[in-house]
This record gives structure tokens, sequence and C-alpha cells, in this order.
């Protein structure tokens, strides 16, 4: 064989184990793979073009088949090895890495259109440590390098801001998923909360009804959240502060860099239109400031991380009390926006993101400026962000559960929109350990415990239910029936609506009075002291037979209906009876059942203004600003001096 020949089958064989590595590495790498499965069939076509053209092939491949089969082989069987190698030092056992390689579907991988998505790196998957910091590639610096956020010690929390269609909520995309790429949920927790539309997130917390899993390393997905609902979620926060600080104390450690990897996740908090925080009263600004203040203060040590993202800078100009919390926010990301927009993200003289809005309309890439160093000019960072394809995030989101063995954390799950479902009268039977327990919803705060009251035997222990929202209404309605049928003898329920047909629910045990029930509740009050007697007035303000008697009348003349009202009122709750009035107009109530006020120390109400709730529950206005929320009411034990927000239970449609 002449030196040409030799030559030759050397560039073929370099041509071929070139084309076998590109495609064996493709092929394990998943779907990132692509590109290095095309460059190697490129390979493998130029190898194999000109032995079809000329007729070669057929004499040369008797000759070459032995050298290509065994590199073919021993190419994969490295690569397979690798990967499962790989896989297990990550903590995926071999059986569940080798099942997921050979159900790949290969085939399908090649054929069909890829769209590019490769702001994360599969290759990366879960090798990253968190114990010194958390980094996330956000974009492409101009000069070809990539732009990293890393929260540490130095930069512990971010500030993004741009105005509406600079890319802010795919920029939260991108950093989400390139972390939750590079860090197991061991190493990194995320806290998502939204304060706008309530969709960005929402396919974090997975979907029970069609069984879709949610991000495995989400602890928190809040969507349509109201601001009281985040002041409880900085206060779990601040609780798991100091936990891990009482947690480093006792092994003699001083911080989260100390710990062995693995053993405390670094927390993420983003909140997205977290401006909506500082705009609600002053009393809830002014414990949002005191608790943010704390935990970007303090929450570097812990690996308590916090980045606040917002679409409307200029509702932040004039908000008292953000500027402390601005100071510790030394890592600034600004997106396309005005001059005075950029200088306030960034810093007094630097308008740069003023100018990106310019760059926005040339190209379908949005740019972002990235600065470390309390947004001064010198620190700029400009970078182009990449596209995070919604198909392609639902689609890693997947890989990464598919990824995950171990034992799943729960995710909270809140939208302010929904309350809670009707459970059936059988879960209230079961759920109810007390023989007093009254059950409503669920508490309106990080840890969404079950909302209960007891019923204790003091005067004046009755409930007030003021407010108008059919659905709340029908819901604590029905709650309070299924609780109270275990522990009371007798329940009689009146309405005093002319337009009233039913319940609007069937149950057995409870009598119902129309509107033109004649009032005679002699029976009741005698039974009292022998039975546990359960009397529900609906709307009391109309019950003209239940009106306030101005006096009682002589020895000799038969109480009245409102005076053995007002009788049981008072004595009831001391045998362990009681009443439950709702009142549709509160105001009204309040007018013409002055009397019976304050006779009702439990107090609930739903749907009302801030003047008319401060009224209610005997405390300040400017409290409950958004108590109109139809998914939110409020329970105050007035004896204890006690207030609770919670979401009633609602009968779904």
């Amino acid at each position: 064989m002449n030196e040409y020949i030799k030559k030759l089958l050397y560039l073929y064989w370099k041509l071929i184990t070139f084309a076998v590595r590109n495609i064996s590495k493709g092929l394990l790498a998943g779907e990132n793979g692509i590109g290095s499965i095309l460059i190697g069939t490129v390979a493998l076509l130029v190898v194999a073009v000109p032995f079809v053209l000329f007729g070669g092939l057929v004499q040369v491949l008797p000759t070459i088949l032995p050298i290509i089969l065994p590199i073919v082989v021993l190419c994969l069987a490295a690569g397979l090895g690798w990967k499962l190698l790989s896989n297990r030092q990550k903590g995926i056992d071999f059986k569940s890495s080798l099942l997921a390689l050979l159900q790949f579907n290969w085939l399908k991988l090649l054929f069909r259109q890829q769209k590019k998505k490769d702001f994360w790196d599969e290759q990366d998957l879960w090798a990253w440590s968190s114990v010194k910091e958390i980094a996330a590639t956000i974009g492409t610096q101009d000069n070809g390098r990539k732009a990293v956020l890393a929260l540490n010690d130095a930069v512990p929390h971010v500030l993004l801001a741009g105005r509406a269609g600079s890319g802010k909520s795919n920029l939260l995309h991108v950093i989400i998923h390139e972390l939750a790429n590079r860090y197991s949920p061991d190493e990194l927790e995320f806290y998502l909360m939204d304060y706008k539309d309530g969709v960005e997130f929402n396919s974090y917390g997975g979907d029970k009804a069609s069984s879709v899993s949610g991000l495995p390393h989400a602890r928190l997905v809040a969507t349509e959240s109201d601001a009281e609902y985040g002041i409880t979620v900085l206060e779990h926060l601040q609780k798991e502060l100091l936990r891990r600080n009482h947690l480093f104390r006792s092994n003699g450690i001083k911080n989260i860099k100390e710990c062995s990897r693995g053993t405390l996740p670094r927390i993420l908090v983003i909140i997205d239109e977290f401006q909506v925080l500082f705009q609600t009263s002053d009393t809830i600004t002014a414990k949002v400031n005191a608790l943010l203040s704390d935990l970007l203060g303090r929450g570097r040590n812990a690996g308590i991380h916090i980045l606040l993202a917002t679409q409307s800078v200029r509702a932040l100009l004039g908000v008292s009390g953000f500027g402390a919390v601005k100071a510790k926010l030394n890592c600034r990301i600004a997106l396309a926006c005005s001059q005075e927009e950029s200088e306030f993200i960034l810093s007094s003289g630097n308008r740069v993101a003023g100018e990106l809005g310019e760059e926005n309309n040339k190209s379908s890439t949005r740019f972002g400026i990235l600065n470390n160093d309390d947004g001064n000019l010198t620190a700029n960072v400009r970078f182009a962000i990449p596209f995070a394809a919604p198909d392609a995030c639902v689609g890693h989101q997947a890989f990464l559960v598919s990824q995950f063995t171990g034992i799943p954390k729960e995710t909270k799950v809140f939208s302010g929109s929904k309350s809670p479902s009707m459970p059936s009268a059988q879960w209230f039977r079961n759920t109810q350990n007390r023989p007093t327990q009254i059950i409503l919803g669920e508490e309106l705060n990080f840890e969404a415990k079950m909302f209960s009251f007891d019923w204790e035997q003091y005067a004046g222990n009755n409930l007030l239910i003021a407010g108008f929202e059919e659905v709340i209404h029908t819901g604590l309605l029905r709650s309070l029936t299924f609780s109270a049928a275990n522990h009371f003898d007798r329940i009689v329920y009146f309405s005093a609506d002319r337009n009233f047909t039913s319940l609007g629910f069937s149950f057995p045990s409870i009598e119902v009075k129309r509107f033109d029930w004649d009032g005679n509740i002699v029976m009741i009050v005698a039974e009292m002291k022998r039975k546990k007697m359960l009397l529900i007035v609906d709307l009391l303000e109309n019950a003209r037979v239940f009106s306030p008697p101005n006096s009682y009348g002589s020895p000799s003349t038969p109480p009245s209906p409102a005076e053995l009202f007002k009788q049981f009122l008072e004595e009831a709750p001391q045998c362990g009876s009681h009443v439950v009035a709702f009142a549709a107009n509160w105001r009204r109530f309040e007018n013409q059942c002055r009397d019976y006020l304050r006779l009702f120390e439990l107090r609930i109400g739903f749907n009302l203004d801030e003047m008319s709730a401060g009224s209610l529950v005997g405390t300040p206005t400017g409290i409950f600003k958004g108590l109109n929320n139809s998914a939110k009411a409020i329970f105050s034990d007035l004896q204890r001096n006690e207030q609770v927000l919670f979401r009633p239970f609602i009968v779904a449609k």
C-alpha cells in the first residue's frame, strides 16, 4: 500500500473517530447534544461521499469496518460509563440513570426541529456547590464573555428593574432555570412571590389536577399575593434566619460557608412587583421595611438572598423608607428604562440603562446592565439576555423532576384570588379533635394551617359575621353547620331574607325557619341549660321580630321574641349554647342593633371597606386595607384582643 493510500486512510480514520466521538457525546448529552450529533453526522458524510462517488466503498469497507466498529463500541461504552458515573456522583442511582438513558427517543431527537435554549447546560446538572455562593450565567457580554450573577457574602442581594417589555420576566426565568440546573434541591431553595397578574411563577408550583410536578427546589410559589400574606412569608424567613443562626452556634461555626456541602441549602427569595408591599398602608409599609431590613442585613451569613424585581420604577420614586432598603441591594440589574429611572436603579449619573431601549428596538434580543458595586458607573457590565422559550422551560422543569430521586419537600402554593375548597361533612367529623372546635378555612400565612376557634363558655361569647359576598357567606354558613353538627344537640337557622328559598345544601339535623317565622324561641331558651343549642340568624339587621327591645315588659306580660333573643345572647354561652348572627349591611346593623354588639365577643368580617373593618373588630383603621378581597376574611376575639386573617372555605362551582 503506497504512502498516498496510507495518508488517506489515516485521514479517514481521524474523521471517523471525530464523528463517532461527537455522535456518542451528543446522544448521551440528551437534547443539549443535538449540535454534536449533527457535526458528527456531517463528518461521516464527508468520509462516505468520495467512496460512493468513486465506487470504492465496497472494496475498502472490509478493511476499515474492523477498525470502525471497535471504535464506535468503545466510544459509546466510555461515554455511557462516564455519564453513569457523573450521575452517581450527583446522587442519582444507577437504575434511574440507566433507565433515563435507555428511554430517550433518539430517532425523534435527530429528526425533529429543535429550538435553541442553551442558557443552561445539562452537563452541569447539580454539579455545583452552594457552600460559598450561588452563581448563574444570565447572558453574554459584548466581548463574548459570560455575564454572571453571583450571590455571596460580598454581593448578597439584587434589585432588578426595567420598564414594561424590557425582558424582566424572561430574565427571571433564565435565573431560576440556570440556578435550578446547577444546584440540587439540597443546595438551593426558591421562595417565589408574584404581586402582579400571577401567571409568571404558576408553573413552578405544579398542577395537582393534571399531575404536573412543580420545581423540586420551590418551597413557596405565591401568585396574586397581597401585602398581609407577604408579611407572613417575611416573618417565616426571619424565623428561618434565627433557626440557622442557632444551628451555627450549636455546631461551633460562624456562617453557612463553614457548613458541609448539601447540609444546608441557600435560599433565594424572588419578589416580583415588590412595590405593592410599599403601597398598601403606613402600618404595613413599616412592617415590611423592618422585616426586609433585617433579612437584607443578616441574611448573607445564613445563606438567605433576596431579589426584588419591578417594572414600575416610577412607583418607587416617592416611597417612604425604600431608600434604606435599596442601599442594602448592592447588586443592581437595570433593563431598558428612562434615564431618570436608570439613575434611580443604578446610581446618580449612571444613565446607561436609558440607552437600552434603542438597542431593543433594533433587535429582538433584550439587553441589560449588571452592576455589582451599588450602581457605580465604572462597574457596569452590558449583556444580552437569552430567550427563555416557554416550551423549553416546561421541558427543563420536567427533566429536573425526573432527575430528582430524593424525598420531595412540600411546596407551598398560594393564590390570592382563589379560596380553599369546601371539604365534605365527613372531613369535618374526622378532623375536629376538640369538642368545641369550629373550622372555617385556612390561615392567611405561610404555614396555611387550618383556621379554627373554640367556642368557650363565657358571657357574650357569640359570633357576629359581617359582610356581603354570596360565595363567602355560603361557605361560612356551611362550615359552621358541618362543624357545629358534631357537638350541638340542636341547630336552628332563621333567614330574614324575603327571597330565601333554601340553604343551598342539604343537612338533616338543621331546622330551617323562613322570613315569615314568628320568632318563637321559648323552647330554645328553655332547653339551653339542658342541651347545647345553636341559633343562627341570617340578616339580623332585617329581622324585625328580633329588633332590640327598648325595655322589658311587665312581669305579667310574656316576653317578646326580641326579649327572649337578648336573654339567650346573654345567658346561653355560659351553658354551652351560642348565637351566630349574619349582617350583610354592617353600618345598618351597627345603628339598629347597637344594644346587641357587646354580646358578640367573636366577630368575622369580609368584603368590608377599611372604616367598617376597623369598626367591626375594634381596631384603628389603616390595618385592613384590602379586606374587600373576596378570598380573605378577618376573625377577631375581643375578649383576648386577637385578630387572625384567614381564607374561608368556599363551595367549588
